[in-house]
């Protein structure tokens, strides 16, 4: 009977063991996986999505722009909690808020641009980047996003080559440089077709 109940007693370790390795061998490394949130499983190069905003942060922001609507930085950052919640229409109400503060801000032009792209305000955004470049000819933001919000918004490939390399000729160090370039290559080919 002993003998039994040990075997049995084994069996399920080794069972039990088995189903705990498999579960964890393709999990997180060591040092996260004790934490104790779920994350859904991704698809290779899917991005996950952010946490939802704390609400007291959103509250206590929405509040200063009560007491004083002018609030630059918290009408910014409402508007960056909404885009990141992918509430771009929301988003694109605080930026264009922010943008009556500080009407010459060529990083709230890109942003807004940007909402209005996702929002499928397609001709909206290219003519807040238009504004950007026409406060800083440089900007990377709205060089990009002009070429992404062309080619993509209206099927335009040259003038969204011709943004591309000008952020090129601008900012070789550019953070994502070399898919711009890859991009950029990809274009000329089909250009040339």
């Amino acid at each position: 009977m002993q003998k039994a109940s040990f075997i049995l007693l084994l069996a399920g370790f080794v069972v039990g063991y088995g189903v705990v390795f498999t579960w964890t061998k393709d999990r997180a490394p060591e040092v996260v996986r004790g934490m104790a949130r779920i994350v859904p499983r991704l698809q290779p190069g899917e991005i996950p999505p952010p946490p939802p905003p704390d609400p007291a942060v959103v509250q206590s922001l929405t509040d200063r722009v009560k007491e004083n609507p002018k609030d630059f930085a918290a009408l910014i950052e409402l508007g960056n909690i909404d885009f990141d919640q992918s509430k771009f229409t929301e988003a694109s109400v605080w930026y264009e808020k922010a943008l009556e503060v500080e009407p010459d801000n060529p990083n709230i032009h890109a942003d807004l641009g940007t909402t209005y792209f996702y929002a499928q305000r397609i001709d909206e955004s290219i003519v807040e980047f238009q504004k950007s470049l026409a406060i800083d000819p440089t900007h990377p933001q709205a060089l990009y996003n002009i070429g992404v919000a062309q080619l993509h918004g209206k099927n335009n490939a040259q003038a969204a080559l011709e943004m591309w390399q000008k952020l090129v000729d601008a900012h070789p160090t550019y953070p994502r440089i070399d898919v711009v370039k890859q991009q950029i290559e990809a274009l000329k080919k089909q250009l040339t077709k």
